[in-house]
């Protein structure tokens, strides 16, 4: 297998680790039970309960996102690296050619296109 097919591979099966994980964080959060005691536990009264209960169930989703998207990034950083850096070895064996190319990777970057709609559908469903 190479690298390229590898890294496809691992991203496809991050992403899908990542939407899997971000559901079931969702539906644990969002259960009739968990509000309940999310009221309950932060709030004094009815009123208030209603003005701030939406912006702390959207901060919770999306901080769980980005937690889950930071651990896989970790998890695919390396792989990337190593990828990139065969370029880099690659141009240096090159005759007659005395560059070097540095090839900055956000792994992070790989998984917000799979998980654009994630928080915001969260949201929605709250």
């Amino acid at each position: 297998m190479t690298k390229f097919v590898f890294i496809n591979q691992s991203i496809r099966e991050l992403q899908r680790n990542s939407k899997t994980s971000f559901q079931r964080y969702t539906e644990q959060l969002l259960t009739v039970d968990a509000v309940e005691k999310i009221i309950r536990n932060l709030y004094d009264d009815k009123k208030e309960a209603k003005e701030g209960l939406a912006g702390y169930l959207v901060e919770k989703l999306q901080h769980e996102a980005e937690q889950i998207i930071k651990v896989n990034s970790d998890k695919l950083t390396p792989s990337i690296e190593a990828f990139l850096g065969s370029y880099q070895e690659a141009l240096l064996k090159l005759p007659n050619l005395d560059i070097s190319i540095e090839i900055p990777f956000d792994a992070k970057g790989a998984f917000i296109g799979g998980l654009t709609g994630l928080t915001s559908i969260g949201a929605l469903s709250a």
